[in-house]
């Protein structure tokens, strides 16, 4: 993905993206920036409506700006051919009927598996868990992971398919089986980016 900003702004955006919301003083610590110089850049942002600002009543003290970005700057985390896609899923739509559609994401999803069995072929879960993560945040998806005692827990704070899912929600189900396939586990979809939420999460299963 490329900046479609000054660099210092571009991070700053990322750590908004990643997050409900942040202050100055957290955007600063995050960032090794001082107080002000977030304040100019967020200037910035806000005058090009990249941010915006909520209010947030603490129980001492005044209440502190919380920083989030706006629906212009959350489209340069999404990929320009989309648009593109969904005209052409719409089309095929009209001309061969929704089996059609269905049997364009299998397809895709047959695809990615092949492509991707390479790389995610660990000799445990966690190895595979890695080397996926990676592959999802070359995508777009902007991936990290925790793990636990009983799953590891993914997280994406960025989807490439929100504007698809739109439309065509099946989407998302073959996502998930992709994900399935390519682990070889169980893997639980808990949120998703599309239903409002600052970021997806998937719970995949050790077991």
């Amino acid at each position: 993905m490329e900046p479609k900003v000054q660099d210092t702004r571009w991070q700053i955006l990322l750590c908004l993206k990643k997050s409900a919301g942040m202050t100055v003083n957290q955007l600063a610590n995050t960032l090794g920036l001082s107080s002000m110089g977030v304040r100019q850049h967020l200037a910035i942002l806000g005058r090009d409506n990249m941010v915006g600002y909520d209010w947030e009543r603490r129980d001492r003290g005044r209440p502190r700006y919380v920083y989030k970005i706006t629906e212009a700057a959350d489209k340069l985390f999404t990929k320009h051919y989309l648009l593109t896609s969904i005209e052409i899923l719409d089309a095929i739509h009209d001309l061969y009927g929704p089996e059609a559609v269905e049997q364009v994401f299998r397809k895709r999803m047959e695809n990615r598996i092949e492509e991707y069995s390479s790389r995610v072929n660990g000799e445990n879960l966690a190895e595979k868990v890695i080397e996926l993560t990676r592959i999802r945040d070359e995508q777009g998806y902007l991936s990290e992971f925790e793990e636990t005692k009983d799953f590891f827990m993914l997280k994406e704070y960025s989807c490439p398919n929100v504007q698809i899912s739109n439309k065509y929600p099946q989407v998302c189900e073959y996502e998930l089986e992709l994900l399935r396939r390519l682990l070889n586990t169980e893997v639980i979809n808990e949120c998703a980016v599309k239903d409002g939420t600052h970021f997806g999460v998937h719970r995949i299963m050790k077991y």
